[in-house]
């Protein structure tokens, strides 16, 4: 069985579910976007102005049409992954400053993403990426989502989540129409990219987050649902009254996308976190900022049998020193012991997701294999068990295990570091900030200029002047 971190019976995760429903038919959820409101209408659920009251059987319907499995297609199908089976580690997302040892601190820039993006597709940890793992301050934003959409696919063909901050339903459409000139139509049989949409809480979308649910799923492209409060200021103080408004949010959004087009996939992320009261900020370095989410965790795959988003790795630490790896390890080892099926906004960021941080990303990728390792448990089944029977009967008295056939099969199977010092290993001089920028130059120098074809080239960059003469 593999390793298994849970905080509620399933009682419990029906209590939050009931008063979920509860909250959703008799209190309601502001829906700030008259296209949306006309849909539920459409579809006999009752609004009064901008509030949407949302009945149990809306939500038991979307339930159903929300797959609980997909394929997400990299353009390297090697890369292609099932989403809803196994966790799977992403990227950063938006942080607005860079870090080195070098440099110091900077606002990012274009060129600092295509740098992260290379380290991304030579990571062997990382899964997938963010179009907006850092944001690029230098490019104009009216036409970013469309030179970020070219960057990505330039630069990694590993799946990708869309640009985050689309302010219209342009952008969303332009930014898919790149994203069909390299994957082709992008419908029920063709899930290229994801959209993540944050609700403004406490139970309300804004118009844009709607409008970006309108083309995502007008596509199919799977919606992922992003409840962000901060406890004491935007939902409850206390996490149980966290963990229901999250889920009323969650949920809230489901319904609008099964009613956009049934069978678009959803992702559940809880990504509530503890309000700093002291100073009114946030406290991502918190225990209970990974403790808060764990009943929404369970709730979606236990209950809804829905795909799971986390955030992990964030730390409150401004710099990369010992509160960063502490908290980061926190982080970590608590969200992936539950099993939940997409990580990202982790790797390489500092000061609560603002800061990113190349040397960083290599060491917490160190910090989610690690946790990977104590996921995956031990295996005790008959044949494990029937091996280690024969390896011990056969050594016995005689010799130690050191020189036994079994030892030099398997041990290449034993979990190594990559960045960490360990006698034998790596050179006993060096450091692990030493060894972090080490391997980020090694990737950076081993990288390609490009991953795309000449005529796909052509035509993303025809596409992206054809629209910046608009503007």
């Amino acid at each position: 069985m593999k390793s298994r971190l849970a905080v509620a019976e399933r009682e419990e995760l029906l209590k939050i579910h009931d008063t979920s429903l509860k909250i959703l038919n008799e209190t309601g959820v502001v829906f700030d976007d008259e296209q949306a409101l006309e849909i539920f209408k459409k579809n006999g659920i009752k609004t009064e102005g901008k509030i949407v009251y949302i009945p149990e059987q809306a939500v038991e319907a979307a339930l159903k049409t929300c797959p609980s499995v997909y394929k997400w297609n990299a353009r390297n199908e090697s890369h292609s992954l099932i989403v809803g089976e196994k966790s799977l580690l992403g990227a950063a997302i938006s942080a607005i400053n860079v870090q080195d040892i070098q440099d110091g601190l900077r606002s990012s820039t274009m060129a600092d993403l295509i740098k992260i993006m290379k380290l991304h597709q030579a990571s062997e940890v990382m899964d997938f990426v963010n179009m907006s793992i850092v944001e690029p301050t230098d490019i104009d934003p009216r036409i970013r989502h469309l030179h970020l959409t070219y960057e990505t696919m330039k630069n990694c063909d590993k799946p990708f989540i869309a640009y985050n901050i689309l302010t219209s339903r342009q952008k969303s459409r332009e930014l898919l129409d790149m994203v069909e000139i390299a994957f082709g139509c992008l419908d029920e049989n063709n899930f290229a990219t994801a959209a993540s949409v944050t609700p403004s809480s406490p139970f309300k979308y804004e118009s844009p987050s709607l409008q970006t649910i309108l083309e995502f799923a007008g596509r199919y492209q799977p919606v992922i649902l992003s409840a962000c409060s901060l406890t004491g200021i935007t939902c409850p103080v206390d996490l149980a009254g966290a963990a229901i408004q999250q889920n009323v949010e969650v949920l809230a959004g489901m319904v609008f996308t099964q009613l956009v087009n049934p069978g678009t996939p959803v992702v559940y992320h809880a990504s509530n976190n503890v309000g700093n009261l002291r100073f009114g900020t946030s406290a991502w370095g918190s225990p209970e900022s990974v403790l808060m989410n764990i009943p929404n965790y369970q709730l979606a795959m236990e209950i809804y049998n829905l795909p799971v988003r986390a955030i992990a790795g964030v730390t409150t630490a401004r710099t990369l020193g010992l509160q960063a790896v502490m908290e980061t390890m926190q982080s970590v080892m608590m969200s992936r012991l539950t099993n939940v099926h997409l990580i990202y906004c982790c790797c390489g960021v500092l000061d609560n997701i603002m800061t990113y941080s190349c040397e960083k990303q290599i060491i917490d990728e160190e910090i989610y294999s690690r946790a990977d390792c104590v996921a995956d448990g031990i295996s005790f089944s008959d044949s494990d068990v029937d091996s280690a029977l024969d390896t011990i009967q056969d050594v016995a008295h005689k010799e130690i295990f050191l020189t036994h056939k079994s030892t030099f099969k398997c041990m290449r199977e034993r979990w190594e570091p990559s960045v960490s010092v360990w006698r034998g290993g790596m050179d006993s001089q060096a450091d692990i900030l030493s060894n972090a920028r080490r391997i980020v130059k090694e990737r950076l120098d081993q990288a390609p200029e490009t991953l795309l074809d000449p005529e796909l080239d052509k035509d993303l960059t025809a596409f992206i002047n054809k629209k910046s003469m608009k503007i």
